[in-house]
């Protein structure tokens, strides 16, 4: 017991040799976190080098796209080549595609650097979430997903920063050969760190056709954001979650490798209650992080980079709320899995009345609680997903996760933008028709964690009787 009372310490996480696993899991994470925030405030430059600006959502769809692919690759990677080289292989792919990207004469050349970066990411996130699994305890997991959130928040800070830096001399390649010399620092360690494990399976039976029918669904639901017709989007919307459940439905009536574990999205077990958690605390911050810049721009006649920072504040209290809650008893986890996600559906109900009618200062300020809400839940809930998981699928469940979330991620993306739409957004930006829009947005956005309210009871119920049971 007092082992265990001492791993509330943050140091623990240096010690003990789990530093240099941390280290790795940290740099790993700070590819991907970087990259979004980087990319994301070069991506206008890069347009008006490389032209073809109809394809501006497709720099961020496709490499969404790959990361869930990569990311439900990422146990088979694991079984075929072992845990070390699965890990070091994931950042030679991610190296290639920045490569790439950074030495793109077209935009058709950066596309194809994204994807391949998208891939590798998600190959590294999954893997990460299935390390934090194996190396560290119950209570030392809690504090490693709340670093994870902090370097998130200094992603968010740093990130536009750096971008910014580079557009500003006119050298947008700089940003993606930034991050070179990261990439090979996290195979290094990857490869002094992580234990060289026997391959699990010398032969793979790759799932193709799963692999490419989720693919495919993700990136029609992802297409939203490049139609205009809202009969198109719906059309797409609906081929794609289509798609995602075929499948999953092939997945699991499978009887070889799995993308997911079985009945991945059955309320009946812990999985799948977590799972359909994830996805809807996943759909509130794409709501608030593609939409509320916009809002401080055109409603509140804000510069884009006081915007983009007031945009940030989900982000960086996101951290906030993870380093409060990090230290939690199980009974106020069991707490804060219920609170959170009310703390976020409150913030963001008022921020949709509150658009346009009230200051910026009211709509920054509820912001930061409903990211607050997300950081009190989110590194709880990733830790009691991997607790609850069923025996013999403990690895699967964890890589899963980073699927699970992005997918989320992609139906907020579709949902919100199709409302945005829907409320005349694709028409005209002025000050009247964003306030209507984001309003009815963020009103959408809202609803996503008043059901995971419902689900958060759900799964302390699940919880309850695995403890029952347990004694």
């Amino acid at each position: 017991m007092q082992i265990q009372s001492n791993e509330r310490e943050w140091i623990h996480l240096f010690k003990n040799g789990k530093s240099i696993y941390t280290i790795t899991i940290l740099i790993g994470i700070s590819l991907h976190a970087m990259d979004a925030f980087i990319i994301s405030t070069l991506m206008p430059t890069i347009i008006y080098d490389l032209g073809n600006v109809e394809f501006y959502s497709w720099v961020l769809m496709l490499y969404m796209t790959a990361s869930i692919i990569g990311s439900s690759c990422a146990e088979i990677v694991r079984n075929f080549f072992g845990a070390r080289n699965g890990y070091i292989l994931a950042g030679l792919i991610f190296l290639i595609g920045t490569l790439i990207s950074g030495l793109s004469f077209s935009m058709i050349f950066l596309l194809f650097g994204r994807l391949i970066s998208g891939f590798g990411a998600g190959l590294i996130v999954a893997q990460n979430t299935s390390l934090i699994r194996e190396f560290f305890s119950e209570k030392l997991r809690i504090k490693m997903i709340t670093l994870l959130s902090t370097i998130w928040g200094l992603a968010a800070l740093t990130g536009p920063l750096i971008g910014g830096f580079f557009a500003e001399i006119n050298f947008w390649r700089g940003g993606f050969l930034f991050a070179i010399p990261l990439i090979l620092i996290f195979m290094i360690t990857a490869l002094k760190a992580i234990p060289t494990s026997k391959k699990l399976t010398n032969k793979v039976h790759f799932p193709f056709f799963r692999i490419i029918y989720l693919g495919l669904g993700v990136f029609l639901i992802g297409c939203t954001a490049i139609f205009n017709s809202i009969f198109i989007q719906l059309v797409a919307i609906t081929l794609g979650l289509s798609l995602l459940y075929l499948s999953i439905k092939l997945d699991t009536k499978s009887k070889t490798i799995d993308l997911f574990p079985k009945k991945p999205f059955s309320i009946k077990s812990a999985t799948g209650t977590a799972y359909w958690y994830f996805i809807m605390i996943s759909i509130l911050p794409v709501a608030i992080g593609i939409y509320m810049p916009l809002t401080y721009q055109v409603v509140y006649g804000m510069s884009p980079i006081v915007a983009g920072y007031l945009g940030a504040l989900l982000a960086v209290f996101w951290t906030i709320g993870a380093a409060i809650s990090s230290n939690f008893s199980i009974k106020n986890q069991k707490i804060a899995i219920i609170f959170g996600p009310m703390l976020s559906f409150i913030s963001v109900l008022l921020i949709s009345f509150g658009i346009g009618n009230f200051s910026w200062i009211y709509v920054a300020i509820l912001t930061a609680f409903a990211g607050c809400g997300i950081g009190f839940c989110m590194g709880h809930l990733v830790n009691w997903t991997m607790i609850l998981s069923k025996k013999g699928e403990e690895s699967i469940t964890a890589s899963s996760i980073h699927t699970v979330r992005s997918l989320g991620i992609s139906l907020g993306a579709a949902g919100s933008g199709l409302i945005a739409n829907m409320s005349g957004l694709k028409d005209k930006i002025d000050p009247l028709i964003v306030t209507k829009s984001v309003q009815y947005v963020e009103l959408f956005a809202a609803l996503a964690p008043a059901f995971a309210i419902i689900l958060g009871y759900m799964l302390i119920s699940h919880r309850n009787r695995i403890e029952k049971f347990s004694y």
